[in-house]
């Protein structure tokens, strides 16, 4: 693309290391996903015998990069918290729990016409003393009974209909070809499985962006054609 025409690779490692060096989970796997994304569809060679080298040493040397992070105590510790309870508690503690399997469980019990049209955006909470629904991954602090991955909103909210209108905008901005584009709508469905990113500053944050994006790449190919 034309935003960053100089030193591409050498200022993605930089914000890599600073991404990384934060020792955020959503940090350290969005900072994982963009490299596999761009080593697996992004990079391009005119050869496809050194695509695929490329490809397999790229996804290669994040493993081994994941390792390394995975032995240093600290990352250690945040690696197993997405995932890990150790804390003995009756109420689960892991950060997928809370953040993944809570909103998926949840709308498997839904009745079947609130998951086909959804129960409306933050009545959930309302909803469930209505129909005595209950997730084995329910905070005890009802105060943020209303927190759920972005992609458990969507399906709870607005059910498969409009889980199926969402994902059908995204696919045609993916279509676009715009590599920033495409990495962005990446980075947005990643976040959608692990944050609260719907109708909120960070999500009004990145749509901003893709629509920067599309604006610029439009332009340059439009000035592109006038010479």
């Amino acid at each position: 693309n034309t935003i960053v025409t100089k030193n591409r690779i050498k200022k993605a490692l930089f914000y890599t290391i600073l991404m990384v060096s934060t020792v955020s989970g959503n940090g350290v796997v969005l900072a994982f996903l963009v490299w596999a994304s761009y080593f697996l569809f992004f990079a391009k060679f005119k050869n496809p015998a050194t695509k695929l080298l490329v490809a397999a040493l790229g996804i290669a040397a994040l493993v081994a990069a994941f390792n390394v992070l995975n032995s240093i105590p600290r990352f250690n510790e945040m690696f197993e918290k997405l995932f890990v309870d150790e804390t003995g508690s009756e109420f689960v503690t892991t950060k997928a729990d809370y953040r993944i399997y809570r909103g998926l469980d949840i709308f498997s019990k839904l009745p079947s016409w609130a998951q086909f049209f959804g129960v409306g955006f933050r009545h959930m909470f309302l909803f469930s003393k209505e129909y005595n629904i209950v997730s084995q991954f329910d905070y005890k602090w009802q105060d943020i009974y209303e927190y759920f991955s972005a992609i458990s909103m969507v399906m709870i909210y607005s059910g498969l209909i409009g889980t199926f209108a969402c994902l059908k905008h995204y696919w045609a901005l993916y279509k676009s070809k715009i590599h920033a584009v495409r990495g962005l709508i990446i980075v947005i469905l990643a976040l959608w499985f692990s944050t609260e990113m719907l109708f909120n500053s960070t999500h009004v944050m990145y749509i901003a962006l893709l629509v920067a994006l599309l604006c610029f790449e439009n332009k340059a190919a439009q000035n592109k054609l006038e010479e």
